[in-house]
């Protein structure tokens, strides 16, 4: 079962389609991890930085990506 939708903010799709296959797929994978969690993905995934807002948190190859995303209560979350 999961949480809820995740949606793709602009600069996420501008984003993706200039990372490697392998990127894309750890990417996938972390997004559907939000999904089946979401607000109750904790660290490493995340971090709470202010209330509902959030960090995610994941790494490509040796570089640490984070994104905010604010989760309003009852919505999906955006990445």
């Amino acid at each position: 079962m999961t949480w809820g939708g995740v949606e793709l903010e602009p600069e996420a799709e501008q984003w993706l389609p200039g990372l490697s296959a392998g990127h894309r797929g750890t990417v996938a994978f972390y997004v559907d991890l939000l999904a089946v969690r979401g607000p109750l993905l904790t660290e490493p995934y995340s971090r709470e930085l202010d209330g509902k807002l959030r960090e995610r948190r994941f790494h490509l190859d040796s570089t640490r990506s984070a994104s905010p995303t604010g989760s309003p209560p009852g919505a999906g979350s955006s990445c």
